[in-house]
């Protein structure tokens, strides 16, 4: 008859222990690597600092990798030295990611901007655009935005969690970041190449599928950014297709005074200046950043 023993509490406090231990070293050395998972959380990392210079600069531009990849702010200097702005364009983000971003850096800092211009397409200022809840709760949400956030966009329990864990912990907040780099070792270009293709099938559908719109999320955006005193500017852009803003849209930036820039039709813009079929080139960001500079001069630097 073999002999068996019975654990003790204290030999399973041990394992425990160890455990808790090898859950925490990994959540240090996920918190030591996040900014050099990829460019966009070095990017993130630099907030705090971008934001920081806003006591120098006049503006600040939002968005997302279209105008990272649109706006040259070294041509925007040279174009228009009487107007100098910061840049704050986080990969793959939308108006809910900004209004929280918004809360967490900006309202948080000693200056506020004068200008603010926002740039997007047709979906990321719509309600209709999935929350990326890990990033969002991680990199954007502040703790005190949390509760809000969970009631405002009716989050169940299981969101509630994972948002909440997501916002305290690396190793869980930036785990899809974490499995793209391990893939991308081995497969040559897969990061990109994954998000090339997110955004070109983003761009896709949400040219060829007729959505019920609404603008909650935008509205809070516009009236937490006028609350500052911040003069607010919607910057519609370009793509390869001419693309109609919606009728509520309008509505809403007429009823709120929001500023418009409209991009979609910029004189001389192709097709060819677009590098994938949804961002903008070299060429494109050439032809964009000198009508930028036009509109800040006809609009707000010779304003009397």
């Amino acid at each position: 008859m073999s002999e068996f023993r019975v654990t003790n509490f204290r030999q399973e406090l041990k394992v425990l222990v160890v455990l808790v231990c090898f859950f925490v070293g990994l959540e240090l050395i996920a918190r030591m690597v996040s900014e050099s998972l990829d460019d966009d959380r070095a990017h993130i990392a630099q907030f705090d600092e971008l934001v920081g210079e806003l006591g120098e600069k006049k503006g600040a531009v939002l968005g997302n990798s279209l105008l990272l990849h649109g706006l040259d702010l070294e041509q925007f200097a040279q174009e228009s030295p009487d107007f100098s702005t910061i840049r704050v364009t986080p990969v793959s983000s939308a108006v809910l990611d900004w209004g929280h971003l918004y809360e967490r850096y900006f309202l948080k800092g000693e200056e506020l901007p004068e200008h603010l211009f926002v740039g997007f397409v047709a979906h990321h200022v719509d309600d209709s655009e999935p929350a990326k809840l890990r990033r969002l709760s991680r990199h954007f949400a502040s703790t005190g935005s949390l509760s809000q956030l969970w009631e405002r966009e009716r989050f169940d329990f299981h969101q509630r969690v994972q948002s909440g864990l997501s916002h305290v912990s690396a190793l869980i907040g930036d785990q899809p970041a974490h499995r793209e780099r391990v893939l991308d070792y081995f497969i040559d270009w897969y990061r990109l190449g994954l998000r090339t293709n997110q955004d070109w099938v983003t761009g896709e559908v949400e040219s060829s599928v007729e959505r019920q719109s609404s603008f909650e999320r935008m509205t809070r955006f516009v009236d937490m950014v006028q609350a500052g005193g911040t003069r607010l500017w919607i910057i519609p852009l370009s793509q390869p297709e001419y693309w109609e803003l919606n009728p509520g849209l309008l509505e809403l930036i007429e009823k709120k005074g929001v500023g418009l820039m409209d991009a979609r039709s910029i004189p001389g813009m192709t097709a060819d200046d677009f590098s994938d079929g949804y961002h903008l080139g070299e060429s494109g960001a050439e032809k964009f950043t000198r009508w930028f500079a036009k509109e800040i001069s006809e609009k707000i630097t010779q304003d009397p």
